[in-house]
């Protein structure tokens, strides 16, 4: 089954600021989840494609589209776009993860630390916080993600909006003003916005040059 959204992400090197950490924090329906490792095939020339290896099951998101940059009343800019993901769960995931890990460039472990909220929508200009566990059909999660790879330490502020194609970039609109209407904004700039696919082309790239 192919899930649908419209995404807005921004990356950053180092560690998160403390006041990133507080403000998106609050609340008792923020889920701060296990370190988890992800296992991403290697594509460093290709932006528009991802894959990877987490909880059991191999995921591929495909870019369908490419918006443009969004702009809030606040000066938050961001790149928003559209993609297709495909689940596939994996027969023997234990025996998989170990074997992939051990093929150096292919396959790269990136370590997570996540806190997640998510908003399920309710009509075209609500929507309801709910526990970030939830099963929901349309809606938005968004996610405040320290990253470590190698030596690298990077975060990350991200929203995904999911649901059907005609509903996905209203949603998306809905939970940028409803959760970045205050706080820590200064962060979020257009020349940080960009997608996983990316991120892991510049830091690949990084990392080659540092072994010249």
């Amino acid at each position: 089954m192919i899930q649908v959204s419209a995404e807005v992400r921004w990356f950053v090197k180092g560690i998160i600021p403390d006041e990133l950490f507080s403000w998106f924090g609050e609340g008792a329906l923020v889920l701060k989840e296990l370190s988890r490792i992800d296992l991403y095939f290697a594509l460093p020339d290709q932006d528009d494609l991802g894959i990877k290896v987490r909880d059991g099951r191999i995921e591929i998101k495909h870019r369908k589209a490419v918006i443009g940059a969004w702009c809030l009343e606040n000066g938050v800019k961001g790149q928003v776009e559209k993609w297709d993901k495909w689940r596939l769960e994996l027969a023997n995931s234990n025996s998989y993860n170990t074997q992939v890990a051990t093929f150096n460039e292919t396959w790269v472990p990136v370590i997570k630390s996540r806190s997640v909220r998510k908003y399920e929508w309710r009509s075209q200009d609500q929507l309801r916080t709910v526990s970030a566990e939830s099963e929901i059909n349309e809606g938005c999660g968004v996610e405040l993600t320290e990253i470590n790879f190698r030596d690298q330490r990077w975060w990350t502020f991200g929203l995904e909006a999911f649901g059907t194609l005609k509903n996905v970039e209203t949603i998306l609109r809905l939970a940028l003003d409803q959760t970045l209407s205050t706080g820590a904004v200064s962060h979020f700039k257009i020349e940080n916005s960009y997608s996983y696919p990316h991120w892991l082309g510049i830091v690949l790239k990084d990392s080659r040059n540092s072994n010249l």
